[in-house]
């Protein structure tokens, strides 16, 4: 059976950041690409709610982050 050293525990919590991090900035993306998409009249699609839903996403984990990992809300 394999113990959990410092290294293993220090690159989990680097790890489970990044994704969050990614997560995070996963979402903005869609928010910004769905504000884009919502100027072609063409589309029946309803960009502007995916966007809102997209940012409500984005603003709940980046509370969990700020809270989790002590951020600072400007440097993100």
């Amino acid at each position: 059976m394999h113990k959990e050293s410092e290294e293993d525990k220090m690159n989990f919590k680097r790890l489970k950041r990044e994704y969050r991090l990614s997560e995070l900035l996963c979402n903005w993306y869609w928010v910004i690409w769905a504000v884009l998409m919502c100027k072609d009249p063409n589309k029946s699609f309803g960009y502007l709610e995916f966007a809102i839903h997209r940012y409500c996403i984005y603003e709940k984990l980046l509370k969990k982050l700020i809270k989790e990992y002590g951020l600072k809300r400007h440097f993100l």
